[in-house]
């Protein structure tokens, strides 16, 4: 979450700190993460405002131009952005914002990677194929399942088939087989 607003405070520096009164950064700009709408709105006094879904209130941050470079600041971090004034985007992070709500919905699939199926798999493989879909593998947590064979992967998280950003990290759980049984109270003989 905290790389997301740091791309929104990003685009909010390119749209302000621009020098001319409307550059074409000025206005709303969007993003769109499992169903989630980020906007990042830009004015011409240097400030911007990232939004999470509208239901939320907004975050402060500044922005500024100094010759071809846009750069915002929030919560004390700068971030670069790219303007493309040709296709109408902003990028952050690789991760692109767009001038209207419907260019973020067409775009979705852009910026984001489907999480591949790789339950059954040593975790050798699964780290394979999700590198290969061009993910992060994250934190490795072994449990016990009785359903799934020692040292194969139990699921993902977030789960297979969601949709997560190019920079974020998948969780993987490796089965430990099934749980041994406690024995309670066991006698034990002693031997001379």
């Amino acid at each position: 979450m905290k790389k997301l607003i740091v791309i929104l405070l990003t685009i909010s520096f390119l749209l302000t700190g621009c020098g001319e009164k409307d550059n074409g950064l000025l206005g709303d700009w969007y993003y769109i993460e499992d169903e989630v709408a980020f906007k990042i709105s830009f004015n011409k006094n240097d400030k911007c405002e990232i939004v999470e879904d509208a239901s939320k209130e907004g975050q402060s941050c500044t922005y500024k131009v100094n010759s071809d470079e846009i750069t915002i600041k929030f919560d004390g971090e700068e971030t670069k952005v790219k303007y493309n004034k040709k296709d109408n985007y902003i990028e952050i992070n690789g991760i692109k914002f767009y001038n209207s709500m419907d260019a973020a919905k067409e775009n979705i699939k852009e910026n984001t990677i489907v999480i591949p199926d790789v339950k059954g798999m040593t975790l050798t493989e699964a780290t394979k194929k999700l590198e290969e879909a061009g993910l992060k593998v994250g934190l490795v947590t072994r449990k016990y399942d009785s359903n799934i064979e020692e040292g194969r992967v139990i699921e993902t998280l977030p789960g297979a088939g969601r949709r997560v950003g190019k920079l974020e990290e998948v969780g993987i759980f490796v089965s430990n087989g099934e749980e041994p049984e406690l024995i309670e109270d066991a006698e034990i003989e002693e031997t001379e």
